[in-house]
């Protein structure tokens, strides 16, 4: 009998801890999410940790998924009846928390796997945060800028490192940023850029050809190439050339004037128009000519479950009240609003997916944030990335001598806002 029991032993197959480690990479490749999955594996064990770090293998497992960054949640300036500002679009998700702070810091954009906050306090300063690997930068407003009403700001974040032929972006963290700030009313615009390499804003440069009534919208700008498209006001858009600093300014398709639109990134090379228009939602793309054409239209009442919600609202088919929230930067997914609920609309799959916002029903323009998963030093207790930013803040803020250039100009006001957004993102991430 022991001579069986010695053979079964020694024939029985190979444990997973006793594969070579090309296999076990050549598994972990197959793993069915770009983020949630690669985050939990990390946790694992120190094998499978340092696999995943492995800058050879995340371009494996990026390239493999088309190397376009999955959508992680949203971002969201307001919420009616709670301070919490950000939502994940998994239940599951284990990379992010309940991120809240003071409504004092307003989100102006979601890009590259950066954040972009402004502090609306009386000394404004930007913050730059990239959620997932947990680096921040804080960032002065130019001099000529503070007497500006904070309220009439948009600005960007935008990597330099640039797309690839297909329009994608790959990851970028150890690459120079830039932010852009934008106001405008008509006739003029004004933008100044502040670059992460030379650490400082560039002149404010002007622009007076915004046509009648054509003021900056606080809605995301579209980033293609080195172009930064920012919607305004009639039917317009204005165009910004980040190398030559020329300015342009794009008149919408006579089908669109005066309605409510939103800009995108269509294929990941040109820009694009949706517009909601009864039942319907129309896609146009502006062509090299200049031209704007009609690619798309889908038909609203053949989506479930928005069908659903429209037939119980005045009326069978009734979609009046469907409103546009956004657009990812990749232009694969847009946010659609019915009554208090949110949906995903997966353009490649024409699928609908329920946002579950809890407490925290939205106001207002989604932030959409993408994302590649970051390498980090994870423990097994599963910390947030969100809360150990809030560490981070709490710690490094209290800190005296903090090694920051802008730190010693911050009045104090500037810096108890900075200290508290950390401690909340603590006490909140934590539990």
């Amino acid at each position: 009998m022991s001579d069986v029991i010695s053979r079964r032993v020694q024939t029985s197959p190979t444990s997973l801890a006793h594969l070579p480690e090309d296999i076990q990479a050549e598994i972990l490749l197959h793993l069915p999410s770009p983020h949630h999955n690669l985050l939990r594996a990390s946790q694992v064990c120190g094998l499978w940790r340092r696999l995943v770090r492995n800058p050879a293998f995340l371009h494996s497992f990026r390239e493999r998924r088309n190397g376009t960054p999955p959508l992680i949640g949203v971002f969201h300036d307001r919420s009616f009846s709670s301070n919490r500002r950000f939502t994940p679009v998994d239940e599951d998700s284990t990379a992010t928390g309940m991120f809240r702070c003071s409504t004092s810091w307003r989100i102006l954009d979601c890009r590259h796997g950066r954040v972009l906050f402004l502090n609306d306090e009386a000394s404004a300063v930007f913050l730059v945060w990239d959620p997932m690997a947990g680096g921040f930068n804080v960032i002065n407003m130019p001099s000529d800028w503070t007497a500006c009403h904070h309220d009439e700001l948009n600005g960007a974040v935008v990597c330099t490192a640039g797309d690839d032929d297909e329009g994608r972006h790959g990851d970028c963290r150890a690459s120079p940023y830039l932010v852009v700030l934008l106001a405008g009313r008509a006739p003029r615009a004004l933008v100044s850029i502040y670059s992460s390499v030379a650490r400082e804003w560039s002149e404010t440069i002007s622009y007076d050809g915004l046509p009648m009534w054509a003021d900056v919208r606080l809605q995301p700008c579209v980033v293609i190439g080195t172009t930064l498209y920012q919607p305004l006001h009639a039917s317009h858009t204005l165009s910004f050339d980040l190398e030559s600093r020329n300015f342009n300014v794009i008149p919408h398709p006579l089908e669109t004037a005066w309605m409510d639109v939103q800009i995108m990134k269509l294929d990941g090379r040109t820009l694009g128009l949706i517009m909601l228009l009864l039942a319907c939602i129309n896609f146009w793309e502006r062509e090299q000519a200049g031209h704007w054409v009609l690619r798309r239209t889908v038909h609203l009442d053949i989506l479930e479950p928005l069908s659903a919600a429209a037939a119980t609202s005045h009326g069978p088919g009734n979609f009046r009240s469907v409103k546009l929230l956004g657009a990812c930067e990749h232009g694969n997914v847009i946010f659609l609003e019915k009554g208090i609920s949110v949906f995903l609309f997966y353009l490649d799959s024409l699928k609908l997916k329920k946002i579950l916002f809890g407490d925290a029903i939205p106001l207002g323009t989604l932030s959409p944030y993408e994302s590649f998963y970051a390498p980090r030093v994870f423990n097994c207790c599963d910390n947030s990335v969100l809360c150990d930013l809030g560490g981070q803040l709490s710690e490094q803020l209290n800190k005296s001598n903090l090694c920051h250039p802008d730190y010693d100009s911050l009045n104090s006001m500037t810096r108890h806002s900075l200290i508290g957004v950390g401690e909340n993102m603590t006490e909140t991430l934590s539990d």
